[in-house]
């Protein structure tokens, strides 16, 4: 489609319009979710992007922006406006702009028909817990940077690796690591040639060993300071103490 703008310093008039679609066509529950709080609040924290047609908005991403990944809070496209790639235009926008900072971005589906659209823009599912449940929430991530990949067997290497289990360290005393990352570094550096990217749960339990030798075992939330380990884990570097 011509015309099409896509605005990372929206005006009053684009909230309002943005308003006047929603509320008038119902299209995303306003009050009971807290959606259009969130909309607020990302205008005023300059985390709004919008289309625009004809200089009237017909889409949008309201995000939160946690320097290493974006979380997207609600997003929308005007129902007349749908199946024109709007949606995939806003998405490219934001990771054009941000790519330099961010290593991924993750939200949470609602309404849950809206899965298929986020999997064709890219975005996979969190990964399952032991009991191969996902949170009562379903939740999904695009990673946007290369990153070390992770292996499913323990091959033998005498590099440091990271193993991750999908449950906490409690249930998994006896059990093999999901994931498996055999660590690399840049010369002379502890930084590692690639980062580790890797999304589930802050309750899951993390080990870096060499060997025999352990150098941490814990969950994902108690692991490293110095890197950014929530739901969303990124190791760029670590550091013997």
């Amino acid at each position: 489609m011509e015309d099409i703008k896509i605005l990372f310093n929206p005006k009053q008039k684009h909230l309002d319009e943005i308003a006047e679609w929603i509320i008038d066509k119902i299209e995303i529950p306003i009050k009971s979710s807290g959606n259009w709080d969130c909309i607020t609040d990302a205008y005023k924290n300059k985390n709004l992007v919008i289309a625009t047609y004809k200089n009237k908005t017909i889409g949008f991403y309201a995000f939160s922006n946690y320097d290493s990944a974006i979380s997207i809070n609600v997003a929308e496209v005007n129902s007349n406006f749908r199946r024109k790639g709007i949606a995939r235009l806003l998405l490219e926008e934001i990771i054009q702009k941000y790519e330099k900072d961010i290593y991924a971005l993750h939200l949470f589906c609602a309404p849950e028909s809206s899965q298929k659209i986020w999997k064709k823009l890219g975005f996979k599912y969190f990964p399952n817990n032991s009991e191969n449940n996902r949170s009562t929430k379903v939740e999904m991530y695009r990673i946007i940077k290369p990153f070390l990949k992770s292996k499913r067997n323990n091959s033998k290497t005498e590099n440091e690796i990271i193993e991750i289990w999908n449950d906490e360290p409690y249930k998994t005393k006896d059990d093999e690591p999901n994931w498996i990352w055999n660590l690399k570094f840049n010369k002379k550096t502890r930084i590692l040639e690639k980062p580790i990217v890797h999304f589930g749960h802050y309750e899951w339990r993390i080990r870096w060993r060499k060997g025999n030798e352990i150098f941490k075992d814990c969950k994902y939330k108690y692991f490293d300071n110095q890197n950014d380990i929530y739901k969303f884990m990124l190791i760029k570097e670590l550091h013997k103490k």
